[in-house]
């Protein structure tokens, strides 16, 4: 297209979709005018679709990179005279030339970029070398790592400060390269989105130097635990992006380039989450592998490590959900929680029998907790943190989280980790689950919470009978507490949740009477005992009549009284016939039980039924 077309395309738009932004005094295009040159240059008329499409991303970029890294890895490697240089010659400079040289190529594509923006306005390509010099950095970090560990100037005491001004310029270059291009490109970029960005490129650097025994004296576990903590350093990182996130969208508007919300700013930061797991897995195969047995995959590194800084994307995830009221975010990050115990699953990766990894794994177990119990913890925490906040869906995960720790050991691994057995339920959690769920549900009137704290409670309080000296009593006393957290929630909740629970418990106590008075008889307790309890009970439920002024309470405890006068008359009369009496104790006996019976009549007829038709339910 011309210059003159061009133009003309922009007198057809109305003048509100071309304005102009002034960077430094100077007028420069906007996102909207950059969009139209963009699609301009970048969509050549009579081109075919392959053509097209080649001419519009242009790979070459991408190929170049790739293929640098290659060569020069293969000029450079270890151990390996180079074509372009003998070893032992003055030019020969195995391993630094390979990191020079991506240096230098590092270098070369950031000009690139800011030429090619600078002076053709060819965005698209920008974009590409962008995150071309992204991975480049990521390839020097790891260059690092090779010239760290096949020095021959261990014992130099230089040495030391050599390596400090080796990674210190290393992490400074990087840093300061990302600076050039974010400034040579006249990207408008907040600090608050910068800060991590470059404390992702300087960590990639400057971690290995921890690993070195020159910086301090280490063991072999030691560096282990060292490269576990990688992913919680780039997990901090990542939450420290929050505030850039509260800021929502508008932050990053017209920002001096053709690409919008969420392209823009989150595609580097989605590179440097996959750079994090790159390079969590390099300082394993550099630092560790080599120490025990020299294979390649006898290393420290689970799928397990990175589930901390998976986390922390979720929590990004779910705070960008929040701040631009997206729901469908929002789910997203609530239900990839759970994929994470399936990550955290030691057993998931192919060498999972090799001897450095069985050993860390099982250290770390034995230390701490399983990477499974020490996931659903987190997710719990994560889980109850949402809830806090006001999402009343995360409920449901932090509910999930509590039960399966119940059930989960802390320190078994692979298929001893989940036990269904009472006397293996972790109690904490089930107290937890409990006292959360039943203050919530009655503070807020919540049926769900309720039941759901009121199944934790009964839970527990078998576990605990089954681990104490009442454990033969375990079954009379849960169908007791049972019935005790039936009766407070029917005196606290109303509705209609509140009115079904009512009847539940006016018809639970009788049943809890009568399977209690059964288990009784079998375990040879002994009557009198029996006729104690049967009493207690039936007083109990008369209270409960006066209190709840419920008529149905009052029904159910007459009718126990009717049904306990019954059984009594026909246990007495049974007793009374097969036991050898003197004259007359028989018929005096008989006359007593015909005398109740009538007194009970008489109180019927007094006008009690009519009052327990008119007495008042709430």
């Amino acid at each position: 297209m011309t210059a003159s077309e061009n133009a003309a395309s922009f007198e057809d738009l109305p003048p509100e979709s071309v304005p102009s932004v002034s960077v430094d005094g100077e007028t420069s295009p906007t996102t909207a005018e950059l969009g139209v040159e963009l699609k301009d240059k970048s969509s050549p008329d009579n081109t075919p679709g392959l053509l097209s499409l080649i001419y519009t991303h242009n790979p070459f970029y991408l190929i170049s990179a790739c293929l640098f890294v290659y060569g020069l890895k293969k000029l450079f490697r270890v151990g390996n005279s180079a074509i372009l240089f003998d070893h032992g010659s003055v030019a020969y400079m195995e391993p630094w030339g390979f990191m020079l040289s991506l240096a230098a190529v590092t270098a070369l594509m950031t000009v690139t970029a800011i030429l090619i923006v600078r002076l053709g306005q060819v965005w698209e390509d920008a974009r590409s070398i962008v995150l071309i010099v992204l991975l480049m950095l990521l390839a020097n970090s790891v260059s690092i790592d090779e010239l760290l560990t096949v020095r021959s100037d261990r014992d130099n005491p230089h040495s030391l400060a050599s390596l400090l001004i080796l990674i210190a310029f290393s992490a400074g270059f990087a840093s300061g390269l990302t600076e050039l291009l974010i400034r040579g490109l006249q990207i408008r970029l907040s600090v608050a989105w910068r800060l991590p960005l470059h404390a992702f490129l300087v960590t990639f650097f400057a971690y290995p130097l921890l690993l070195l025994p020159e910086f301090m004296p280490l063991t072999t576990m030691q560096i282990r635990w060292l490269i576990a903590a990688f992913p919680l350093v780039a997990s901090a990182i990542t939450l420290a992006l929050i505030p850039a996130v509260r800021r929502g969208a508008a932050s990053v508007a017209g920002n001096g380039t053709p690409w919008m919300w969420p392209w823009f700013p989150w595609t580097p930061f989605v590179l440097m989450a996959g750079a994090v797991c790159f390079r969590t897995w390099s300082l394993t195969i550099s630092f560790d592998a080599p120490l025990l047995t020299g294979h390649f995959w006898d290393s420290a590194f689970g799928v397990y490590l990175l589930v901390p800084f998976l986390l922390s994307m979720i929590v990004v995830v779910l705070e960008i959900g929040l701040v631009e009221n997206n729901a469908m975010l929002r789910r997203l990050a609530l239900l990839s929680g759970p994929l994470l115990i399936v990550l955290a699953h030691p057993m998931l990766v192919p060498w999972n029998q090799l001897p450095s990894y069985m050993m860390f794994t099982q250290q770390l177990t034995s230390d701490l907790a399983s990477p499974v119990y020490l996931t659903t913890v987190a997710l719990a925490i994560f889980y109850a943190a949402t809830w806090i906040r006001g999402i009343r869906s995360a409920e449901v995960g932090f509910v999930a989280m509590m039960v399966i720790l119940a059930f989960l050991q802390p320190r078994a691994m692979a298929s001893h980790a989940l036990t269904l057995k009472w006397s293996s339920l972790q109690t904490g959690p089930l107290a937890i689950l409990a006292i959360v769920e039943l203050t919530s549900g009655l503070i807020y009137r919540r049926a769900p919470a309720v039941l759901a704290g009121a199944a934790a409670t009964l839970v527990l309080f078998n576990a605990l009978l089954e681990n104490s000296t009442a454990a033969p009593w375990s079954f009379p006393l849960t169908l007791h507490v049972f019935l005790l957290i039936t009766l407070l929630i029917v005196g606290t909740m109303n509705g209609e949740f509140g009115r079904f629970l009512r009847i539940f418990g006016a018809f639970q106590l009788p049943a809890t009477l009568l399977i209690c008075l059964v288990w009784m008889s079998r375990q040879s307790i002994a009557q009198g005992w029996m006729l104690v309890y049967a009493c207690v009970l039936t007083a109990a439920v008369f209270v409960l009549a006066r209190v709840l002024r419920d008529r149905l309470y009052l029904i159910i405890a007459l009718g126990q009284c009717v049904a306990a006068a019954i059984l009594s008359s026909v246990w007495t009369s049974y007793q009374v016939a097969v036991t050898s009496m003197p004259d007359g104790v028989k018929p005096v006996l008989l006359a007593g039980l015909s005398f109740v019976a009538a007194l009970f009549i008489s109180v019927l007829k007094s006008g009690l039924a009519d009052r327990l038709r008119t007495t008042r339910v709430r």
